[in-house]
């Protein structure tokens, strides 16, 4: 079981699937654009870094967080 799974209440889980969705397809939409002008720009090596370096940017200030909310944590 996800840690989603383990920590939304079950009458959530549709929802909460559903709302991931919407955001991952939304980024999408806004990320091919974003990358193929970069690549363009620049090279392509150079869009797949600024990928991995906003990826990093966004992750790192919830995995305290969420380590911290872990359910799992303390058994």
């Amino acid at each position: 079981m996800g840690y989603r799974r383990a920590v939304t209440p079950d009458a959530l889980i549709a929802r909460m699937s559903a709302m991931l969705r919407s955001v991952n397809r939304s980024m999408i939409v806004v990320g091919a654009p974003l990358g193929g002008l970069i690549a363009s720009v620049a090279t392509t090596a150079a869009a797949l870094w600024s990928a991995v370096g906003m990826n990093w940017q966004m992750t790192m200030p919830i995995l305290p967080v969420s380590a911290k909310a872990d359910p799992r944590r303390h058994r």
